[in-house]
């Protein structure tokens, strides 16, 4: 299991006609003089948990996204990923579309009354 820090981020909700929606992030990370940005397309979203400064978000894959609040948005280079995807899935059909941050808390597990819920730290 891996843990990502993008250094920027989106939800983005993807569906086919007559399928339940399900949901990625889009990270990026800013590149250095040596190296060019990057971008990843994280395996879909399980679960999230608000750790005040940021998301803890744990996806199918086993994989962690630890995504700050302040880290909200598209880098350029994303944005044309966004962009390159939400044609490639309108042309097919599908829908792809970015997803409010205020979103995020709908995407924690529900706790139970007189239940907690296990969070990971």
């Amino acid at each position: 299991m891996s843990t990502y820090t993008p250094d920027c981020w989106i939800i983005v909700k993807i569906q086919s006609i007559g399928k339940e929606p399900y949901y990625r992030i889009l990270a990026g990370w800013y590149g250095g003089f040596t190296t060019g940005d990057s971008w990843k397309l994280s395996s879909g979203i399980e679960k999230s948990f608000d750790r005040g400064d940021h998301y803890e978000i744990l996806n199918a894959s086993g994989s962690t996204y630890i995504c700050y609040k302040g880290g909200h948005g598209l880098s350029g280079y994303t944005a044309g990923i966004y962009s390159h995807y939400a044609v490639d899935c309108r042309a097919n059909g599908m829908l792809f579309e970015q997803v409010e941050e205020s979103f995020i808390p709908l995407l924690e597990p529900p706790a139970r009354p007189g239940e907690e819920v296990s969070q990971p730290s």
